[in-house]
């Protein structure tokens, strides 16, 4: 494994846009491919990006594969393990800690307090539509945080400081990389920044670890993507319900600095316990 730093920096972050870099290159070739044979079917623009749209987290998906593996290569040139991805992982998961089920239940009462959800009265049920985004949003946020941990190495941010500044640049990264990348997203949001700069704060709460992203991915993130209309990709074309009020920006920044000072305080304690 190439080990760029001692804890995420400025090579780090270089890395890390060089990787979403790789993944826009890779979707724009995807993309371009698909609209070759439909130009090839006599298919004309407003079709081929309707079929691009309600594709979308088959190319995405397609494009995070291939860009992971890409990168993973060069990352683990060097390295005598056989196994090295298959390592790092199974080392990161550990014991649940109560703390990720306590954020999980809070953010979800605010989603329900804040949004109102209603039923939705174009509501179009597909198993299989629902079951790619479930599956494409807790990868399109997993695989980048794995490629992020396989960057960072063996050691974690270095005090509350360096893991809030991080979080917000790497999470912004990802962020602005997304949204330029996969333009024909429905509604490309801050709840997509949220989310992963939450991720990151949990995936270093105590121990470098997997647990907690990925709890938060499949019991909260995923499910409201497709209960709630909040899909980045597809909105509500496939959700039960659609929030009757818009969560504004301000709303999330307030809930994120929350989680940041309630991992803080039980990191705190938990150290202060250990101590006495």
């Amino acid at each position: 494994m190439i080990n760029l730093k001692k804890g995420p920096g400025l090579k780090s972050m270089l890395f890390f846009a060089g990787y979403l870099f790789l993944c826009s290159i890779v979707h724009i070739i995807l993309v371009s491919i698909i609209a070759f044979f439909h130009f090839n079917l006599g298919h004309d623009l407003s079709l081929i990006e309707e079929w691009i749209f309600y594709q979308g987290w088959e190319i995405i998906l397609t494009t995070k594969i291939l860009s992971a593996f890409v990168i993973l290569k060069f990352i683990n040139q060097n390295t005598l393990e056989r196994r090295p991805n298959r390592k790092l992982f199974l080392s990161r998961i550990v014991q649940p800690s109560s703390e990720f089920m306590v954020i999980i239940f809070v953010l979800f009462f605010c989603l329900l307090f804040f949004g109102r959800p209603l039923y939705s009265e174009h509501y179009n049920f597909s198993f299989i539509k629902s079951l790619l985004s479930y599956i494409g949003v807790f990868s399109f946020f997993f695989i980048d945080l794995f490629i992020l941990e396989m960057i960072a190495g063996e050691t974690p941010p270095k005090g509350d400081l360096h893991k809030l500044l991080s979080g917000i640049i790497f999470a912004g990264l990802f962020w602005m990389a997304g949204k330029m990348t996969y333009t024909y997203s429905a509604d490309f949001n801050m709840m997509v920044y949220f989310n992963f700069f939450i991720c990151y704060q949990i995936m270093y709460f105590k121990l470098n670890n997997f647990t907690g992203p990925i709890l938060y991915l499949l019991l909260f993130v995923a499910p409201i993507n497709i209960l709630f209309g909040m899909d980045p990709i597809w909105l509500e074309h496939y959700s039960f319900f659609v929030m009757s009020s818009k969560i504004e920006a301000y709303y999330y920044i307030i809930l994120a600095s929350l989680i940041v000072t309630y991992l803080s305080y039980k990191k705190r304690s938990s150290l202060w316990d250990q101590q006495n």
